[in-house]
């Protein structure tokens, strides 16, 4: 298709823009966008840590049965930028 025409999602390319802010700022990706996306923006219950600090796992979402919460909770996925973002649960 002619460039421009469509949008369709890549998750390896999305994989690939995580690479190079790595290798561009030579720091770890949570780090960067934490700084210069999450912060900014103010979403302080937000981030791309993996896996997540043992202290936040049980603020972050997990699947259900009848039985209750699925064994491992949270999935570490090391494609930080395509699907590392966690939004955690605060309750005050």
């Amino acid at each position: 298709m002619t460039p421009g025409t469509a949008w369709r999602y890549s998750g390896g390319g999305v994989t690939i823009s995580q690479l190079a802010v790595m290798d561009v700022t030579a720091r770890p990706y949570a780090d960067v966008l934490k700084e210069l996306v999450l912060d900014p923006f103010g979403l302080e219950h937000s981030t791309f840590v993996q896996p997540l600090p043992s202290d936040l796992v049980e603020e972050a979402a997990a699947g259900h049965t009848e039985s209750g919460v699925l064994p491992g909770r949270a999935h570490v996925y090391p494609e930080l930028a395509a699907a590392g973002l966690w939004t955690l649960r605060r309750t005050y």
